[in-house]
């Protein structure tokens, strides 16, 4: 909730309780991504708490805030907060050097089998280190750990030893260890501040992220000064893209399509068109709010259509 707040268009004095709020609860990704947000506005206040709280929750509360302190740096703090080892190395390890939030979806990761190191890519792609446990044990199976040889062999890793004797369950809380810490840290790099913004987050904007040459992209959906996308924004991009380009096509021929129905991406979302154009929303929690805000077709059509050719390029 108070990230949900700081990340809106709402009173000075609420983005800045909200900033302070956060330093006093449980470290989440959502929170670390709102406070790099807000120290990317134009209020000198909330930038301020935001770097603060960044400061307090990663361990250094004592430090004040400077004026041209970077956002990035700041919240570069907390990319060593999942690395390290997790396992043991004698028998199965995973070692996992810093987050790269610019660049979320690959990681340096070392793997280690019977003490020997595997050899293969440094920087691995990250859904495929997430996805070792997956396609080693299938959600509706006992786990079946000699497939862990096929599976890091499929995933390019190489060297492994002729025989490894793995401990089930020891075996399983490294694997759910270094799902949760990718998991952690990709969810960071989804919700903070990125680049590309196509449109006024203030009335209706699209946010993307990175391309990192899969057919997946973060696109945040901004109406009315609030993130609408809150639980998904991760996009299939050839369905995503095209969906837009339908819409903007409907707009442009004169009809009103209902709006926002862009996939999985977008279900959350409650909207209809009232007779004077008006668009009445829903928005879901954490920030659950209704409202109604008139737009214009020529601005909808210039956010889909720019969005659409920046997902289409790649």
């Amino acid at each position: 909730m108070f990230a949900a707040v700081l990340e809106g268009f709402g009173s000075s004095d609420d983005r800045v309780a909200a900033a302070v709020a956060l330093r006093s609860l449980p470290l989440d990704p959502r929170s670390l991504a709102a406070l790099h947000r807000g120290m990317l506005g134009q209020d000198p206040r909330v930038r301020h708490e935001c770097a603060k709280s960044l400061l307090c929750l990663a361990g250094r509360p004592e430090r004040e805030p400077a004026i041209d302190d970077d956002p990035d740096e700041l919240l570069g703090a907390f990319a060593v907060r999942t690395a390290g080892l997790h396992g043991d190395r004698a028998t199965f390890a995973v070692e996992l050097g810093p987050a790269d939030y610019a660049a979320p979806h690959h990681r340096t990761a070392r793997i280690y089998l019977a003490g020997a190191r595997l050899s293969g890519p440094d920087r691995s792609h990250v859904p495929t280190l997430c996805n070792i446990g997956v396609y080693t044990t299938y959600p509706d199976r006992a786990p079946d750990y000699p497939n862990l040889r096929r599976t890091l062999e499929d995933f390019g890793f190489g060297g492994l030893p002729e025989s490894v004797t793995l401990d089930v369950t020891a075996t399983a809380a490294t694997l759910d260890a270094v799902a949760e810490a990718l998991e952690f840290d990709m969810d960071v790099s989804r919700w903070r501040a990125t680049e590309i913004l196509i449109g006024d987050r203030s009335r209706l904007a699209l946010e993307i992220g990175p391309s990192d040459g899969t057919q997946l992209r973060t696109c945040t959906l901004w109406l009315d000064g609030v993130i609408a996308t809150p639980f998904d924004n991760t996009a299939y991009v050839p369905q995503f893209a095209h969906s837009l380009r339908l819409d903007a096509a409907a707009y442009q021929a004169g009809r009103m399509p209902d709006f926002a129905r862009w996939g999985p991406t977008t279900d959350g979302l409650d909207t209809e068109w009232a007779q004077d154009g008006t668009l009445r929303y829903r928005l879901p929690s954490p920030f659950v709010r209704e409202g109604a805000l008139r737009l214009n077709v020529d601005e909808i059509v210039a956010v889909l259509e720019a969005a659409a050719d920046v997902l289409t390029a790649g």
